[in-house]
């Protein structure tokens, strides 16, 4: 990971991508962004935990629409984000996360639901063990989160972008 960069530049730069792109299109998750965002999903700096939770959105958006694949399944000869930590740290913070941010835990849940029943999440990561991605499923299958386009655009909102202005 890029060690050089601080939560506060990486925030920076992935708000003015998704400025500059009117959206979460196709970013440099595996050069610029390459940060591991979920250190920061429990980060009291409200800009720093919304950011971060939006970013894994965004690696999840980057997945389901076909553009990249940001993470890591043990076969890459590049750097990339650890699914498996992103999961975890969003699991265990997942009440809190529901509660303070409620669109963008909506949006991920309805991402990672999307990714299991058309992209195989189960045979997808082998590097992680068989037990957790039972789990990561379960986890998923059992949350609700059904939403029209507004939410994305109340999930940027919730981290501090708007683009309806």
């Amino acid at each position: 990971m890029k060690s050089e960069l601080n939560i506060n530049q990486v925030i920076d730069h992935l708000h003015y991508c998704v400025n500059e792109e009117g959206g979460i299109i196709d970013f440099p998750w595996c050069s610029e962004l390459l940060y591991p965002f979920y250190l920061h999903f429990g980060d009291p700096n409200e800009r720093f935990r919304s950011g971060s939770l939006l970013a894994f959105f965004g690696l999840l958006c980057e997945w389901e629409d076909g553009s990249g694949f940001p993470f890591c399944t043990g076969i890459e000869e590049y750097e990339c984000h650890n699914f498996e930590c992103y999961m975890d740290h969003f699991i265990e913070l997942m009440d809190r996360t529901k509660r303070d941010y409620p669109s963008i835990y909506t949006t991920t849940i309805s991402s990672l639901k999307n990714l299991i029943y058309h992209n195989d999440l189960i045979g997808t990561f082998k590097n992680i063990s068989m037990d957790k991605r039972l789990q990561y499923k379960k986890f998923v299958e059992d949350e609700y989160a059904e939403h029209d386009k507004m939410v994305y655009f109340m999930a940027l909102k919730e981290a501090g972008i708007d683009l309806q202005a």
